[in-house]
């Protein structure tokens, strides 16, 4: 795997790390919409009996089960970051080097960099790309070699 090859795919797996958290959160949203049964409206025919707690039981272990790939993901993600890091360190400290971080390593679109740097997106896009291609194609060992949780 390239420098470039790793960068972008901590850039990735970051975005499916936020994808995963939007997914807990929806299955959080579900468990807080549970209600109780009303005695007191008119009764459907028809279906299995099921009891409420069933329900939370399933909400409860897709919860977990969702939490467990968060947790793999997060580990995949601090192993590339700790190697992308000893990669850039010795790249000398620029604006392109911090923006380079700031987008692939923390996935901070280019815009907000552009705008906490006072720069134009572009421009730090630009010097981010710079920094990029001064690592040239070297291939860099990675830690874990498994697939990205999909």
């Amino acid at each position: 795997m390239t420098a470039r090859e790793l960068l972008y795919t901590v850039y990735l797996e970051i975005g499916v790390l936020e994808s995963l958290r939007r997914q807990k959160a929806m299955i959080l949203e579900d468990n807080s919409g549970l209600k109780a049964i009303r005695y007191d409206s008119e009764k459907v025919c028809g279906g299995r009996q099921t009891d409420l707690s069933e329900v939370m039981v399933r909400i409860e272990q897709q919860e977990a089960r969702v939490q467990d790939i968060i947790n793999r993901q997060i580990e995949r993600i601090m192993e590339h970051r700790a190697k992308a890091y000893e990669i850039l360190e010795n790249v000398p400290e620029s604006v392109g080097k911090a923006a380079l971080q700031e987008h692939y390593l923390y996935h901070v679109p280019w815009g907000t960099i552009g705008a906490n740097m006072h720069y134009n997106k572009d421009s730090v896009r630009r010097l981010a790309y710079g920094v990029m291609d001064s690592l040239g194609e070297e291939t860099c060992p990675v830690l874990h070699s498994e697939e990205m949780v999909k």
